[in-house]
């Protein structure tokens, strides 16, 4: 089915393409930026056929065959690799388990023995400094007491 849709879409490009080169074809706007099959005021008219040789248009249409082929080829091995059945992943606790996979209790270690909630540390206190001097200032830029 996908083919015969495939070579449909490749008639009507190609039949496309024979109508695009039957027909002038002119460049009109400010700059040029817009083309169109209709003349147009300050408009231009463009060369739009295909320039290449019959061996390169033959080359090209071998190249695409080929793309498509393996196109074809890489999908099919796509699909075989989803319908594959996936590993168990619930082995690795990122997954459902199967019905063989029995919980574990989570176990304390041999030596562990609670000691209480830590001691709390009464705060440093800040170093002495001279009178109307900053407790941050460096030692050497405090002024002498007295």
């Amino acid at each position: 089915m996908t083919h015969l849709r495939d070579a449909m879409l490749y008639l009507t490009l190609c039949g496309i393409g024979s109508i695009v080169n039957a027909q002038t074809v002119y460049r009109c706007g400010p700059g040029g930026h817009s083309y169109s099959y209709v003349p147009c005021p300050e408009g231009r008219a463009v060369d739009v056929g295909d320039r290449r040789s019959v061996l390169e248009r033959q080359y090209a249409q071998r190249a695409a065959a080929t793309d498509r082929r393996l196109a074809s080829e890489m999908e099919r091995e796509r699909v075989a690799r989803e319908r594959e059945p996936k590993p168990n992943a619930g082995s690795l606790g990122m997954g459902p388990r199967n019905d063989d996979d029995q919980p574990t209790k989570a176990k304390k270690p041999k030596d562990f023995k609670s000691k209480g909630p830590a001691p709390v540390k009464p705060p440093k206190k800040p170093p002495p400094s001279a009178a109307g001097t900053s407790s941050t200032a460096d030692p050497s830029s405090r002024r002498a007491p007295g």
